[in-house]
């Protein structure tokens, strides 16, 4: 299966959240200083380009309507495929284990799309990669001031290291508390949740999804 980018898989998610597809434009203003555009730095000038490369890969359609004296518009709506890749791409994101990426951030706003199970799996491979990374902030700054010679070198470079173990552990806490709620829950409570965490994170957009039904 074709890979996503970033930019492709926000695009991807927010048209499964919304039945009955969208407007780009409408993609648009649901972006407009929403986390997920920050998390998954997506320029506006992106959004077209991401869905002409995403018709081409045949994972969504584009229906193009005619109003009486406006120009015709565009429906984008998502497909099967790319329900497909973006479960992929979500847990591959979350399995990766090179580095706390923005792909993994950006694959948590899109965690309730997937079944209980494969949230399940996802948190659990995604704990896991943190705890590595964790544990190897620990053994750099133990063995860092025998690499380095200046003691202001040594200190920067301490400091950085401590800054992002902290947030390291910040969200392998988060993550087991997610875990931890994932068992408590059944699945169709999980589901229940998706249209206020898709809310939370466009901020601004609340009414558009209430008054579209979403």
């Amino acid at each position: 299966m074709a890979q996503v980018s970033d930019a492709e898989s926000i695009i991807l998610g927010l048209l499964s959240f919304i039945s009955g597809g969208c407007y780009g434009y409408e993609i648009e203003k649901m972006l407009i200083g929403s986390r997920i555009r920050v998390c998954g730095n997506i320029a506006f000038s992106s959004i077209y380009h991401a869905l002409k490369k995403l018709e081409k890969k045949q994972m969504i359609t584009c229906e193009i309507e005619y109003v009486n004296g406006k120009p015709p518009r565009k429906r984008y709506t998502i497909l099967d495929s790319g329900k497909e890749a973006l479960h992929e791409k979500v847990m591959t994101s979350l399995q990766e284990s090179s580095q706390v990426s923005s792909a993994a951030d950006l694959s948590l706003f899109f965690l309730p799309l997937l079944h209980k199970e494969q949230m399940q799996e996802a948190l659990k491979a995604h704990i896991l990669m943190l705890q590595e990374v964790y544990a190897a902030y620990s053994v750099a700054s133990t063995e860092l001031p025998h690499l380095l010679s200046l003691n202001f070198a040594i200190n920067f470079a301490i400091k950085h290291i401590e800054l992002h173990q902290q947030i390291v552990a910040v969200r392998i806490k988060w993550a087991e508390s997610l875990l931890l709620t994932l068992d408590e829950k059944s699945e169709e409570e999980i589901k229940a949740s998706v249209k206020w965490m898709t809310q939370v994170a466009l901020q601004k957009h609340q009414v558009h999804f209430e008054e579209r039904g979403g």
